[in-house]
């Protein structure tokens, strides 16, 4: 929870203590910084708090594309904003502290999910822009190519201040597509592709956890039991990496 701009000293301090460090979110702007904060460590004592991970919805999710229960994933978006929306961190107005604006503080959560559930095992922005106000992003527009066991899949983002957006992330397959707004009720709404059909996925399978506080236990539970195992699983840093390597391509967009 100690602010992003002031925790590197933190690092190597912890490290020295032989201490295992849960880190919330964001957790690092570039790979070198990303790898940097984790070598003190071993992988597994090293946790991000990218708690969608832990959601029922998640969980369904990565079933669903794993499987190809609609067929093979084709494309993903990720849509997150309004006009006027702010962070929730005290410390947003100040660059050196916070880090990045609206992507890096909330936007980056829908963007590691779509990650985490397609599998991602590498990410290439393909173009896109990003706009800024005294070195805040207020607007990302990308499109990206994602390295997943069922070849490159493009996706599309969207995460901004300036407009509205559904807040969705879609998932589109062969048959039929999945969104979630995991900001909202975190139904999986399937739609059909070549019909008027519609349904929501229901079950304790989709909706367990969903809360903050349920993910928070789930995913400090995932935590721990890594630890006690000293087995790497979804929340150690050195399975984020792929979040942390799009984030840095696209902080490299030009306005």
């Amino acid at each position: 929870a100690i602010p992003f701009g002031v925790r590197a000293p933190y690092y190597p301090a912890l490290a020295r203590l032989g201490a295992a460090i849960y880190v919330e979110k964001p957790f690092a702007r570039t790979l070198a910084e990303h790898d940097a904060q984790c070598a003190p460590f071993a992988p597994e004592r090293v946790a991000v708090g990218y708690q969608k991970r832990s959601a029922g919805y998640t969980r369904a999710l990565s079933e669903i594309v794993a499987a190809q229960i609609f067929g093979p994933l084709r494309s993903m978006r990720v849509e997150y904003g309004r006009p006027g929306v702010s962070t929730a961190g005290r410390y947003s107005s100040d660059l050196a502290m916070a880090g990045g604006g609206i992507l890096f503080e909330v936007g980056v959560h829908p963007l590691d999910l779509a990650l985490f559930v397609s599998a991602a095992t590498g990410a290439r922005v393909t173009g896109g822009r990003m706009l800024r106000e005294l070195g805040f992003d207020l607007h990302t527009e990308a499109r990206a190519l994602v390295s997943t066991p069922q070849g490159e899949v493009p996706l599309d983002l969207v995460v901004t201040n300036l407009r509205h957006t559904t807040g969705d992330v879609t998932f589109a397959f062969e048959r039929a597509s999945v969104a979630v707004n995991i900001w909202g009720d975190g139904a999986l709404r399937v739609s059909a592709r070549d019909s008027s059909f519609e349904t929501v996925l229901g079950g304790a399978a989709c909706e367990m956890p969903k809360t903050a506080a349920q993910l928070v236990h789930a995913h400090w539970t995932l935590f721990l039991a890594g630890l006690r195992d000293g087995q790497v699983n979804a929340s150690c840093a050195s399975a984020t990496r792929v979040t942390t390597e799009l984030l840095s391509q696209l902080y490299a967009l030009e306005e």
